[in-house]
């Protein structure tokens, strides 16, 4: 469960709520997350079972005729109008397949751009998400000129002294969670010590009326502590216009500067494939809840009235011949409601390099996470 002794909380940070909403990359972790199981009134979720593969993935070997070893003995590009399949099947099929991993790394870099009227803001956050066999690890850094904060969660024994580290029983969701918002304990390099962390904590998030160790934190963040990414994207989540056809989006990157078109479409490269994938923000509802929930622990200023608004959202895909993710951009535009800045409009794109190397490890609490992959 979701204990408040493995918790820690630093100082509070007087930030705007843009600079807090607009940190698209603090988590990757909802996609494709599976139904929750009800124990208690408690939610529990579960790791990712390649082994179960979803419908799109199953169409898309059905149409190939191929097994999921062997994409790149056929086009896979050819699949596309066939029994229904799109760019957006084929995406998803990429998306998933990085489960079939014993082992990955996903490193990202984020900046996202709010504008709050008063002031403009760039957030920029480091984050690396660590699969290791039925262990999961996560951090998230996060620098600007107004805020400063680091997490980082998992389901191990984060002091343990020792690899191979081992999965926390009886709950998949007893999770650890270690949080920092002290500016002095960040520096600009966004590399962190969280060992340096007090002993004795506490989660300010947890509502003051739930008993210690009720809510699981899948419950209360409303993501997977044991996905990759943000959003729950499935091809049903691709942009449609009013008629059902799919649609194309615009969306100003946040590092480049530069406007993107995303339009559910999938084109062969020499190291694979590239696809464009334009999505519903009802794929962005789970991770709207984190971001809320986030930012309870701040003040008056950077504290939320609601949940934020997600008006676009774009993927951009890579992969190799076998449909391997290489690496990946989410581009998005939406807007967080700040309890004084009110309505703060935010640009935020994260560029992400995956490793499937078999050097990866999982960090205890005394390592420092290395930048890059």
């Amino acid at each position: 469960m979701f204990n408040k002794k493995n918790i820690i909380v630093l100082c509070s940070l007087c930030v705007v709520g843009a600079a807090v909403g607009g940190v698209g990359g603090w988590f990757l972790g909802s996609m494709y997350k599976p139904d929750k199981d009800i124990e208690g009134n408690v939610y529990y979720d579960a790791p990712v079972e390649y082994s179960t593969k979803n419908e799109s993935t199953q169409r898309l070997l059905n149409v190939l005729g191929v097994d999921d070893e062997h994409y790149s003995s056929v086009d896979v590009t050819s699949a596309v109008g066939k029994n229904g399949i799109t760019a957006a099947e084929i995406g998803e099929a990429v998306m998933y397949r990085v489960y079939k991993k014993n082992k990955f790394k996903f490193y990202s870099e984020n900046t996202a751009l709010s504008d709050a009227g008063i002031m403009m803001n760039t957030q920029n956050t480091d984050s690396t998400f660590i699969k290791v066999n039925d262990c999961y690890f996560k951090e998230n850094i996060s620098t600007s000129s107004t805020v400063r904060f680091a997490e980082r969660y998992c389901n191990y024994d984060h002091k343990a002294a020792n690899n191979p580290l081992i999965a926390k029983k009886p709950h998949e969701n007893d999770i650890e969670y270690y949080r920092l918002i002290s500016a002095s304990d960040i520096p600009n390099n966004r590399v962190v010590n969280f060992s340096n962390a007090p002993k004795e904590s506490y989660y300010i998030n947890v509502p003051d009326d739930a008993p210690e160790g009720s809510v699981s934190f899948s419950t209360y963040f409303g993501i997977s502590a044991f996905s990759a990414y943000n959003y729950e994207y499935k091809s049903q989540f691709a942009l449609k216009d009013t008629s059902g056809n799919l649609a194309s989006i615009q969306i100003k990157n946040a590092i480049t500067g530069e406007e993107e078109t995303f339009d559910t479409s999938i084109k062969s490269t020499d190291e694979g494939y590239e696809i464009r994938l334009a999505v519903s923000a009802d794929a962005c509802k789970n991770y709207a809840n984190y971001v809320f929930r986030s930012t309870r622990d701040q003040t008056k200023l950077a504290k939320m009235n609601s949940l934020p608004e997600f008006e676009s959202l774009g993927i951009h895909v890579y992969c190799d011949k076998n449909l391997n993710l290489t690496k990946f951009t989410t581009v998005e535009y939406y807007k967080v409601f700040s309890s004084l800045a009110g309505s703060v409009p935010t640009y935020c794109t994260s560029d992400i390099l995956v490793s499937y190397s078999d050097s990866i490890s999982l960090p205890t609490l005394s390592d420092i996470t290395p930048k890059s992959i």
